[in-house]
């Protein structure tokens, strides 16, 4: 993909800035071209993003209306993207698809985790109400269980036949 002077494009990282210029620096012996893109969403700063880096790195122009409006019907689906059992498996194929830089597939990472969000969340009220809890009032005991005895997991010092009372032992 590439850029104009005076293009908006979005740095999935930093959001959305304008290509103020084109430069050429000198890397080693290099010599390679950046993008100078300067932030525009509140932030003050300027990023520069080597141009043969763009789609390594994420840089996209701005999404058109038609392209908002599908990224929304995509958030407000109700099916789950990623249905790998372990949460590792989930973690890495979720990371996968927000590094893609696609807002379609960012926008599903985003409704995956709301809806696990909301879930986990509707769970917990369960249980406190299995409980006998209110959600207002917090859960507390009839009555506290025993403090269990503590362990001392330190090796003891093993009494030699040779070696009198009070004598330290030489290993």
């Amino acid at each position: 993909m590439s850029f104009s002077v005076g293009d908006k494009a979005v740095h999935p990282a930093h959001g959305v800035g304008e290509i103020t210029q084109i430069e050429e620096r000198l890397i080693g012996s290099d010599k390679i071209d950046f993008y100078i893109l300067k932030l525009l969403n509140g932030k003050s700063g300027t990023i520069r993003v080597a141009l043969n880096a763009v789609d390594r790195v994420g840089l996209r122009q701005v999404m058109s209306r038609s392209a908002a409006k599908t990224v929304l019907a995509e958030l407000k689906k109700d099916e789950m993207a990623v249905t790998s059992q372990p949460w590792n498996r989930r973690y890495r194929e979720y990371t996968e698809m927000l590094k893609s830089g696609s807002p379609i597939k960012v926008a599903k990472v985003l409704r995956d985790l709301s809806k696990v969000r909301a879930d986990k969340g509707e769970l917990q009220l369960r249980r406190k109400e299995a409980h006998g809890a209110s959600p207002q009032a917090p859960h507390h005991r009839a009555s506290p269980s025993p403090p269990r005895p503590r362990r001392n997991n330190r090796a003891r010092p093993r009494s030699h036949p040779q070696l009198k009372k009070g004598t330290v032992p030489f290993f």
